[in-house]
């Protein structure tokens, strides 16, 4: 491998590291996001029966 085709791959490598570190930025500002709107949610029960009934109608539809 000559000194250009390295140059060249680290330029590549460089730029790709630089877009996978603005993903990681964007993932991570979702993720807060995400967590603030989980701490804004009025209550844990409502989540619950809702996975509840979610679950209850699945099994009813499976055993239909």
């Amino acid at each position: 491998m000559n000194l250009l085709q390295r140059e060249k791959m680290l330029v590549q490598q460089s730029l790709e590291l630089k877009q996978l570190r603005a993903e990681v930025q964007k993932l991570q500002a979702q993720n807060d996001s995400m967590r603030q709107g989980m701490r804004r949610c009025v209550t844990c029960d409502y989540r619950l029966q809702v996975t509840r009934n979610t679950l209850a109608s699945s099994l009813r539809e499976e055993t239909s």
